[in-house]
């Protein structure tokens, strides 16, 4: 009976809590924002393949290879740039004869490097030492930005000042008229 009593006790308690946690009406306004900006710095992946009988000699070739590549990216880039590396894989190649079990019969290597460099005239010229090198893979050509931050905060302020045009502030008492915070930004 005690059971069944706290039991009643509680369920107008946590109807009190639900109650308390609906939201008032509320207005959704959406804003959107588009900035250019000219970039600062360009960005290209490039990669060494290659093939070998065992692990150990596929990832050695690959590694001088790699080594060979980085050098002569590095002299076009001086110092005006970066090289990183942003993957590597070694995996095994199989045999695809009709009707027989698959069967280990060598191992790939791939390294894949980044060159970021903050001379855009310098595309170019890193597409084709890459290539000269011996690189088995050239892509991934990126213009950006080193810093975007101030770009992006540009844009959301534009969007959420969009957002706050479109709101009705007449509908919905929790916006003060003179002020809209929408994201850690406030406007007035």
């Amino acid at each position: 009976m005690f059971r069944i009593l706290s039991l009643f006790m509680l369920l107008p308690l946590a109807g009190t809590a639900i109650a308390q946690t609906v939201s008032p009406s509320s207005i959704q306004a959406t804003g959107t924002a588009t900035v250019n900006a000219k970039p600062d710095q360009v960005q290209l992946d490039v990669a060494v393949v290659t093939q070998a009988a065992t692990a150990a000699s596929a990832g050695q070739q690959n590694a001088t290879q790699t080594n060979a590549m980085i050098a002569a990216l590095q002299q076009v880039l001086g110092k005006s740039g970066t090289i990183e590396t942003v993957g590597y894989w070694l995996s095994p190649r199989y045999s695809t004869a009709a009707n027989q079990t698959s069967v280990i019969v060598g191992y790939t290597a791939q390294n894949t490097v980044r060159a970021t460099s903050y001379d855009l005239s310098l595309a170019g010229p890193l597409i084709d030492v890459a290539n000269q090198a011996g690189a088995g893979s050239v892509g991934g050509l990126t213009f950006g930005l080193q810093d975007s931050e101030p770009t992006r905060l540009q844009a959301l302020t534009l969007a959420a000042k969009q957002a706050q045009a479109h709101q009705d502030t007449g509908k919905t008492a929790q916006h003060d008229k003179n002020e809209w915070n929408c994201c850690g930004i406030k406007l007035k």
